[in-house]
């Protein structure tokens, strides 16, 4: 591991392969749907469970069409970007992007101003995410997963 966009791994563990990064975002994404209780979680814990499904997905779709391992980066705009050079179909997503600062800065915020006001953001952005990876459209032929329905 190491180096970045342009060093290819002679040998991928399996968090480093698409259905593994996609077995992991998926949990992750089980981990926010999990603190939907705004009394129990601040919008900081979810978010960053969110970022971290968002960048483990967008580094699957990555490693399909460029087989190199993707950037050891939290930048979600980073990550769509190199998307974006690759021709994929981001724009039904790119709205993610905004769970990067959820990555580091948020979770260091003494007192972080609310992003999303209300649940149903929480929940939209949710769906979006299964979306990213489920979605015959833009979903690349080989990821090798399927999500779980719920």
């Amino acid at each position: 591991m190491g180096g970045g966009w342009n060093q290819q791994s002679p040998r991928m563990a399996p968090a480093e392969t698409p259905s593994g990064f996609l077995r992991i975002a998926q949990r992750d994404l089980a981990a926010a749907k999990g603190m939907v209780d705004v009394t129990l979680f601040y919008e900081e814990h979810w978010g960053f469970q969110l970022q971290q499904a968002t960048e483990k997905a967008l580094k699957a779709w990555l490693l399909v069409l460029r087989p190199e391992q993707p950037p050891f980066s939290h930048n979600l705009r980073l990550l769509f970007q190199m998307l974006r050079d690759q021709d994929a179909p981001i724009d039904p997503f790119i709205r993610l992007s905004r769970f990067t600062e959820f990555a580091v800065l948020r979770r260091y915020d003494e007192e972080p101003d609310l992003l999303f006001r209300q649940l149903p953001e929480f929940v939209k952005n949710a769906t979006l995410l299964r979306a990213l990876w489920s979605a015959p459209t833009t979903r690349p032929a080989g990821w090798g997963w399927a999500p779980v329905a719920g």
